[in-house]
């Protein structure tokens, strides 16, 4: 499992040639939650670590 800090590196690496937005409503996350999560560690409560793996997992799946 990644941390918090890994998820966002990792989302904010790839968010440039996806659309996360998929992803997001495939899982049930708020899209606005997920944007503040990206912006820095001082969001960390707008996404728990658990949806976050969630989503990376997800993505890599599918590529």
């Amino acid at each position: 499992m990644l941390s918090k800090s890994e998820c966002r590196s990792y989302l904010n690496d790839v968010k440039q040639y996806l659309n996360i937005t998929t992803f997001c409503n495939e899982l049930g996350i708020a899209r606005p939650h997920l944007t503040m999560f990206l912006k820095d560690y001082h969001y960390d409560h707008y996404l728990n670590v658990e949806k976050a793996n969630l989503l990376v997992e997800s993505i890599k799946s599918k590529f």
